[in-house]
């Protein structure tokens, strides 16, 4: 691929990603559905438990004033005196005015308590149930950007197929519009639509080479499988007319020349790996460094990884996965939100979040919020609640 830099092969290898039913932009979609129909169905959950607890409060108040009604009425015609000698006989302080004058005195503090956890439960409802309702949208919005990302990797596959025929019927802008979709930037747009639109400067080159390379790959594989079953047969002795005396290493190494040639003789093209140059072992030193702490760096997209690539501190992703491990919140928290891992301000965010009452669990099912502001901002939007007359506590960290 004489024709095309690291940057192309790059370029093309996302784009061919694109081609495929498990592509990065579908992955990344069902991940947001997962997490989504998880705080649907949790949010569901508390919702039921709460409405319960209401329920059960208001019940017992019910219960509790009816008991206080019957025991006046009942009391209200019986005096002391009426059961003195009874009283007396039995040492009990029986006193019908005592008894309504103390329902008549503790009654309303009694119903009074139990109507303000009934209030606090309600508050606590209607914030649970804000969530349920924009986690329903949010989940009814990702299938359908999934339905639309199908549709367009369908419409990017019929552009790459016409170019590949040297007949595209596609203008510079619609290429454009439609890589913008999948998260392209300006320059990478115009780069790609630029190899599309003339396809004999590399697309042509690099899907040879990539066929070649599916080719070489299954060949290598044969040859392996052939090698075996060689190895099996010189291990039976038993075969009279295939008695092979076991090799030794020296004797060993034509079979190993052997399988070399066998592949040579595919006269295979160089992979594309032997044009990235660029970055490559910084890219393994990170590779490594996630591995280390627990992190497939598979997991996150194209995009996600050159912004740890192009932002990378062992200092500060070290400290943020750390914090992150402390508050006990899982490590798909990056995923989906790589910036988060190179953001040096992500301590100081996320304790902004804590001294509003906002706990791990919220921060873990909203990391988009501290990826979406700095800290500036973050507070900018706090204060913006405050002189709206809501109370950042009580809203949702989704509603941010």
């Amino acid at each position: 691929m004489k024709g095309l830099n690291s940057e192309s092969v790059d370029l093309l290898d996302r784009i061919y990603n694109l081609r495929t039913q498990d592509s990065t932009v579908l992955a990344d979609i069902e991940k947001d559905k997962d997490r989504v129909n998880e705080l649907k169905n949790k949010t569901s959950e508390l919702k039921a438990e709460i409405e319960d607890k209401i329920s059960e409060i208001t019940s017992m108040q019910k219960k509790i004033n009816k008991q206080a009604k019957d025991v006046k009425e009942l009391f209200a015609k019986v005096k002391k005196d009426q059961f003195a000698e009874l009283s007396e006989a039995l040492n009990i302080d029986f006193n019908p005015e005592v008894i309504c004058h103390k329902i008549d005195m503790f009654l309303p503090d009694s119903i009074g308590k139990l109507e303000t956890d009934k209030e606090r439960l309600k508050e606590q409802l209607v914030k649970i149930d804000n969530e349920y309702t924009s986690a329903v949208i949010r989940y009814e919005e990702l299938g359908f950007r999934y339905n639309e990302a199908i549709k367009d990797q369908e419409r990017l596959e019929r552009f790459i197929n016409q170019a590949l025929d040297s007949n595209i019927n596609a203008t510079r802008e619609e290429i454009v519009s439609l890589l913008a979709k999948f998260g392209f930037s300006f320059e990478e747009q115009r780069s790609v639509a630029k190899l599309l639109m003339f396809p004999e400067d590399g697309l042509i080159e690099y899907n040879s080479a990539l066929k070649d390379k599916l080719k070489v790959d299954n060949n290598v594989m044969s040859v392996d499988v052939k090698a075996e079953k060689l190895e099996d047969k010189d291990k039976k002795e038993e075969i009279k007319e295939e008695k092979i005396e076991t090799p030794t290493i020296e004797e060993a190494k034509p079979l190993e020349e052997e399988k070399e040639e066998i592949v040579i003789k595919e006269d295979a093209p160089k992979t594309r790996e032997e044009f990235r140059e660029e970055k490559l072992s910084q890219k393994d030193e990170i590779i490594k460094f996630l591995k280390d702490n627990g992190y497939d760096y598979l997991e996150f997209t194209n995009d996600e990884f050159e912004k740890i690539v192009s932002g990378f501190d062992e200092g500060i992703l070290s400290k943020n996965i750390a914090l992150i491990d402390a508050l006990g919140i899982e490590k798909d928290f990056f995923y989906g939100n790589a910036s988060l891992l190179v953001d040096y301000e992500l301590e100081n965010k996320i304790n902004k979040l804590k001294e509003l009452g906002k706990m791990p669990k919220d921060i873990y099912l909203n990391a988009n919020v501290l990826a979406k502001y700095n800290y500036k901002e973050l507070e900018s939007a706090i204060d913006t609640l405050r002189e709206s007359g809501l109370d950042p506590k009580s809203v949702p960290l989704m509603a941010y």
